[in-house]
């Protein structure tokens, strides 16, 4: 019997949301958010945290380990995943406010 993930429950989330497109897992040592992005998603993880009522920092920790790019739009998707919560959403950084480390341009 295979073993459900909670990996593989979120990427199955973030497919069904966005319409069956392809998403694939990255990591966090392999991206790297522009200055834009990084004050997007401060300002998103305060507001989400100020909402449900927990520390903006442990949504801004819960994100790094939750990231899709999704294809073919370049999208980096973020899941807010925090069961304890009762906590799902999904937050966009637009390609062009993030890259994968060691190329020199946009992917879009």
């Amino acid at each position: 019997m295979q073993e459900y993930t909670i990996e593989a429950m979120v990427a199955e989330r973030v497919e069904t949301v966005y319409s069956g497109q392809r998403v694939v897992h990255v990591s966090a040592a392999d991206i790297l958010i522009l200055m834009e992005g990084k004050r997007a998603i401060a300002r998103s993880a305060q507001k989400v945290a100020e909402a449900v009522g927990v520390r903006g920092q442990d949504v801004v920790n819960n994100l790094f380990g939750n990231m899709y790019y999704v294809e073919p739009s370049g999208t980096l998707v973020m899941a807010i995943y925090m069961p304890e919560h009762g906590l799902e959403l999904f937050a966009e950084v637009p390609a062009r406010m993030w890259t994968f480390k060691g190329q020199s341009r946009y992917l879009n």
